[in-house]
């Protein structure tokens, strides 16, 4: 007998256990994360005589964009003649092409191969972003919606500055 009540205390306590494991992976389903606010596409490629033409695409996914700081990194074979520059506002459904020329150095590639990058550093639309998420539809959970929506206030109150960046291998 009192090994069936030491079992059944055992097989109580795995009960338990096990809810609250599930309790906190089932809560951590419901952890929202930001729309995205910036696409970056590097999305045509033209070599000849040792010169490599690039196109970027940068796209607003919400709200209006503003002081796009773009700067440019590349692996030891390829220099990037393209200097950074400063867009002033990309609006959303108004993408901005950007041009990119890199030359090749001489130099052998590093070993990832032969790769440029290209960074964005910009300002987002913090009043569109506040929108989204207050969006219920999208964003049901009363409690961590306004965790996000505090998140906001807080970069918006510091003026926070985003970065994202895309990587492009070059073909050879």
């Amino acid at each position: 007998m009192i090994k069936q009540v030491a079992g059944l205390q055992l097989l109580m306590m795995l009960m338990i256990l096990t809810s609250l494991i599930h309790g906190r992976l089932h809560a951590n389903q419901f952890a929202y994360v930001f729309p995205p606010n910036i696409s970056l596409q590097i999305v045509d490629q033209i070599e000849e005589a040792g010169k490599i033409r690039l196109t970027a695409i940068i796209e607003s996914r919400l709200g209006t964009l503003e002081n796009l700081e773009i700067f440019f990194e590349s692996s030891k074979d390829l220099q990037i003649l393209s200097n950074a520059s400063v867009i002033k506002a990309v609006p959303q459904a108004s993408p901005r092409k950007v041009k990119i020329l890199a030359v090749k150095t001489g130099q052998q590639p590093d070993e990832m191969g032969s790769w440029l990058k290209m960074g964005v550093r910009f300002s987002p639309d913090y009043q569109a972003i506040k929108a989204a998420v207050n969006d219920k539809q999208i964003y049901p959970d009363d409690f961590e919606r306004q965790k996000l929506l505090k998140v906001v206030e807080k970069n918006l109150s510091e003026n926070a500055r985003y970065l994202e960046a895309v990587r492009h291998f070059v073909n050879r």
